[in-house]
């Protein structure tokens, strides 16, 4: 006779392993199902889905080839445009010419 480490609630003559060998077979067979249909979404459904939407994403791309010289030409009016050019300070005029000076301390001390 076979020894269980659990007690079942049955005589021994009866075949009381035979009543866990449905409810065991049923769960293992829902895992399996389970473990199944998982590997199916992951590497089926969602390798599928990526393949449209690749492909959707090519649709919306433009088909034509771009003017390498047009764009280069381009670029380079804007870098012109963005870029700084060199100040000479000679050449600007003085702001402060219209505004009149306060007086210094030496000047208020000859005053008095």
């Amino acid at each position: 006779m076979l020894k269980l480490p659990f007690k079942l609630k049955c005589a021994p003559d009866n075949n009381c392993i035979l009543r866990y060998v449905y409810p065991v077979s049923v769960f293992l067979g829902t895992l399996m199902l389970l473990g199944v249909m998982l590997f199916l979404y992951r590497n089926v459904y969602e390798t599928l889905a990526q393949a449209e939407l690749v492909n959707d994403l090519k649709a919306k791309v433009a088909q034509e080839n771009l003017n390498l010289n047009k764009f280069n030409e381009i670029i380079d009016k804007m870098k012109n445009k963005s870029s700084c050019t060199e100040i000479n300070s000679s050449e600007l005029r003085d702001p402060t010419v219209f505004v009149e000076r306060a007086p210094t301390q030496p000047e208020q001390q000859q005053s008095i």
